[in-house]
């Protein structure tokens, strides 16, 4: 029992990581390069005509998401020596 609560723990884990990991693309990976040139911030025209301006802060995300990708691997790693 103790290795299927790890699995699920660990799968909620690894979800979390993986939208976390995704707005750290989506805010900061994909427009690092703007946001290194402008230093400061980038203003980005999306194709359905919304504006967004995006800061180095979008690195946070990429911060937050290393633990999360540590704990699911830590509770997945539990599963598996069960």
């Amino acid at each position: 029992m103790k290795a299927v609560a790890a699995a699920t723990i660990g799968g909620a884990l690894a979800l979390v990581a993986t939208l976390l990991t995704w707005l750290f693309y989506v805010r900061y990976w994909k427009y690092a390069d703007c946001i290194a040139a402008a230093q400061s911030s980038c203003i980005v025209e999306y194709p359905d005509g919304s504006i967004d301006n995006l800061t180095g802060g979008g690195f946070v995300w990429g911060l937050l998401a290393a633990p999360f990708w540590l704990a699911a691997a830590l509770f997945l790693a539990r599963v598996r020596r069960a």
